[in-house]
């Protein structure tokens, strides 16, 4: 059984709509734009990218941060904003050669000026927020806030239950690795060169993989790689792979017919990124790619087709975001939208499992991420569920959330339905309460209690996983905080989280 997947830099500084997303106009060759109005010319201008921007999924002050990173997808040429101001001379090369930004416009003056008013003219001037009403302090779980002496402050990247032995595998932007007990006793240690944010039991149990992402900060500098040791000692470290773009998800799976374990990775990378994965062969790791683009962020492996091999449910997360299935035929893969996203949806993260009882596995989406150009409170952030109907996803609940980063789908109180929880790395900070760690209890047929914990104010919940970490027979959940480098925060709430920090929040299940 594999370690499941959780990583976390999918979560930070996603993009969204044309300045963050590789676009074509070939199959729009045959439209003059000048020609075109409105939604029509908004969807020849970005749908080629990625789906359609409707104007009121952000306010006027939300689309004038964004028009300037669209102008230069589009060829245009504002002098607000450059592209290539704080990048190295690498990553200024491989922007200015791959023609990411072309280097004449796509449209006229006049169509771009048609586009902007577009914008302007159906955007409201602020979003209207309404307050989820939700129930305190979930009975069901006993919160235990936890400080740990591997770092002062508290930078989670990677928080893994162990759910064969219990305990968890925790790394931090530090580099700091380890296994801890499940009295959060360190176990195990290492200390690697940049930040884990995914850890993979290989086949034999005792083979670690370990997933470091390089540069934490968005960039496409390859400087991460993958690493593998001993579970039981973490040594030796092994390099495996380097010079991987960003990654930030990995499983280990048989891909095609010579039952060898191989790895696949979603290199998140920036404005490049890619899906591959790699086979060893003469004691070196092929890349095989699947996909280039960048921001998948998440993979599931799930035999969608039932032929007996390993497919891929895939998280999209960076402009073009929704849920693809890569159907795997021997080690060749065909990719299929399951679910398309509005791109501004900020989606981070992804549940694949049943959620009615119908035997189809359906989709729940934690949509949240705002480190881009509009870090606003949006009404649309939350958890949803997409039902499996026919050939489509169908959507059947929204809890609000802002900011929703993390979620974890279980029957936490094994009644027979499938309860949910939620962690915001990006909450709401201005209410006391800290409504950033939810748990919706099913009360059947998708009609869910949701309930807030208190102890959510303690920290910034950045990564998050469920699982019998005391081994007593439960699901347990634990959230792990990450407070540096943080903006539109106020300075009370900075100043406890650094003053009393907090790494984790254990919160144990009562039920057993």
């Amino acid at each position: 059984m594999f370690l499941r997947m959780k990583s976390i830099y999918s979560l930070l500084l996603l993009g969204f709509l044309c300045s963050l997303y590789t676009c074509s106009q070939d199959s729009a060759k045959q439209v003059d734009p000048d020609e075109l109005e409105g939604e029509a010319l908004a969807r020849y201008a970005c749908g080629n990218c990625h789906s359609y921007p409707r104007p009121d999924l952000l306010p006027k002050i939300g689309w004038e941060n964004v028009i300037p990173h669209m102008a230069h997808r589009l060829g245009m040429d504002p002098q607000t904003y450059n592209p290539y101001a704080s990048k190295s001379i690498e990553e200024s090369f491989r922007l200015e050669s791959s023609g990411i930004y072309p280097s004449s416009p796509t449209l006229s003056d006049s169509a771009w000026q048609k586009l902007l008013d577009f914008y302007r003219a159906h955007s409201a001037d602020s979003f209207e927020l309404v307050t989820p009403n939700l129930y305190p302090n979930p009975a069901l779980f006993r919160p235990r806030l936890i400080e740990l002496d591997l770092t002062n402050q508290p930078v989670l990247t990677l928080l893994e239950i162990d759910q064969e032995k219990g305990g968890i595998y925790y790394g931090d932007a530090s580099g700091n690795l380890a296994k801890l007990d499940t009295a959060f006793q360190r176990r195990q240690y290492a200390k690697l060169p940049s930040p884990v944010v995914d850890v993979e039991l290989g086949a034999n149990k005792n083979d670690l993989y370990l997933l470091n992402i390089g540069l934490l900060n968005p960039n496409d500098i390859e400087t991460g790689g993958v690493v593998s040791t001993d579970d039981s000692r973490f040594a030796p470290l092994q390099l495996l792979k380097q010079n991987l773009a960003r990654p930030v998800a990995m499983v280990a799976a048989k891909i095609d017919t010579d039952e060898q374990e191989d790895l696949v990775i979603a290199h998140f990378g920036n404005k490049f990124g890619r899906l591959s994965w790699y086979k060893l062969e003469k004691g070196e790791w092929q890349e095989r790619i699947i996909k280039e683009e960048a921001g998948m962020s998440k993979i599931i492996v799930e035999d969608v087709d039932q032929d007996g091999d390993n497919d891929l449910v895939v998280l999209r997360s960076h402009g073009n975001e929704g849920v693809s299935v890569f159907i795997n035929k021997k080690g060749t893969f065909t990719e299929r939208s399951l679910l398309e996203l509005p791109p501004i949806y900020g989606t981070s993260d992804l549940e694949y499992v049943d959620m009615n009882g119908d035997g189809q596995k359906d989709l729940v989406i934690a949509s949240g991420d705002n480190g881009d150009n509009t870090n606003l409170l949006k009404p649309y952030h939350g958890i949803r569920i997409f039902l499996k109907e026919g050939e489509e996803y169908k959507a059947s609940y929204f809890q609000a959330m802002y900011g929703a980063t993390k979620v974890r789908v279980r029957d936490f109180d094994e009644d027979g339905d499938m309860d949910i929880f939620a962690s915001a790395f990006y909450s709401d900070y201005s209410k006391p309460e800290h409504t950033s760690l939810l748990y919706l209890e099913n009360q059947g047929d998708l009609q869910f209690k949701p309930q807030h914990f208190a102890e959510g104010k303690a920290g910034r919940w950045i990564v998050a996983d469920a699982g019998d970490f005391d081994q007593d027979g439960d699901q347990d959940i634990l959230v792990g905080s990450f407070v540096q480098g943080i903006v539109s925060i106020d300075y009370t709430t900075l100043e406890a989280w650094r003053s009393d920090p907090k790494h984790l929040l254990f919160l144990e299940n009562q039920l057993k």
